[in-house]
């Protein structure tokens, strides 16, 4: 239950720092040009790699799928929320299972990237490992290896891009939440069923396996979007006192 939890709270924090990530960073390039046109075309150009693979996720699935694609965009516009909204891809109606597949492909293809750039690139197991059981020499020696990694500023910000963009938009949302509960509901029958058997073993240690490597590329984003949020943060002031 606790793993579950701790799943839980790393998504709601990820959404919390990157929609305040993004504001800073649009609001800095913005008092840095003087120019709404000119900020959200910087910030756009800031985040492609990441929208990229957002709105390519979508219109692959789709066509996996023989769901008809119409227009693409990878142009970002703030919302009447306070929140931008990336790029799209203009996709026909089609039944509730499809829909679910296509609105949550950017989040299956962001996590992975996520854990192909943090481990494979960055080694930044090391440094999570450190944190997790709270050892400041694991953490030292995690950190000294990542700075030392080859082209540690390219991964970084592929790595911050696809963060920042692969969480499901609300649109996404109204899609999977409900063909996602309904999965639960049954995945949740089948244990039922099965307790106390391999099987139902099975099913849990598979949930549990899922639940730690979903943490873990969550974990990454969260640590990446706070360390850049207060930077930022201070970014934005010094912009704005000396635009006075």
């Amino acid at each position: 239950m606790g793993l579950f939890l701790g799943l839980l709270i790393a998504v709601f924090s990820l959404n919390l720092l990157r929609n305040s990530l993004n504001q800073h960073v649009y609001h800095s390039l913005f008092v840095a040009t003087k120019s709404h046109q000119t900020a959200t075309l910087l910030f756009a150009l800031l985040f492609l790699p990441g929208v990229a693979l957002h709105e390519l996720s979508h219109w692959v699935m789709a066509k996996l799928l023989f769901v008809k694609t119409h227009r693409f965009s990878l142009i970002p516009a703030w919302t009447g929320e306070g929140e931008i909204r990336f790029g799209f891809v203009e996709i026909s109606k089609t039944d509730g299972i499809r829909s679910a597949l296509i609105a949550i492909a950017p989040l299956v293809s962001g996590i992975v990237a996520i854990l192909w750039l943090a481990f494979t690139h960055l080694h930044l197991d090391i440094l999570l490992e450190g944190i997790t059981n709270l050892d400041s020499s694991i953490v030292s020696d995690g950190i000294k290896i990542y700075l030392q990694t080859p082209d540690v500023l390219l991964w970084s910000y592929l790595l911050l891009a696809i963060s920042n963009t692969m969480l499901p938009s609300a649109s996404d949302r109204k899609a999977w939440l409900p063909a996602g509960i309904i999965f639960l509901l049954i995945y949740a029958i089948l244990v039922g069923l099965n307790f106390g058997s391999d099987t139902g073993q099975y099913l849990v240690d598979l949930a549990r396996r899922l639940a730690q490597t979903l943490l873990r590329a969550f974990s990454i984003a969260v640590i990446l979007n706070l360390l850049l949020l207060i930077p930022f943060w201070i970014l934005e002031r010094i912009l704005k006192r000396e635009g006075r």
